[in-house]
């Protein structure tokens, strides 16, 4: 049980930084947050197309 809270509570601090470091990346950079939306259109497509095949 202490083993687990003691992971938590050095995970959570390390994801919180690195989704805080990628959401300034994208900050500074316009054209990459263009380009996540593209991917994640084309993700959403390429769902499509598999779930319509069944």
């Amino acid at each position: 049980m202490y083993k687990t809270i003691k992971t938590i509570i050095i995970l959570v601090p390390t994801l919180l930084l690195i989704l805080n470091s990628c959401g300034r990346i994208i900050k500074e950079h316009p054209d990459l947050k263009k380009r996540i939306i593209v991917l994640e259109k084309h993700i959403q497509e390429r769902e499509g197309e598999v779930y319509d095949k069944d």
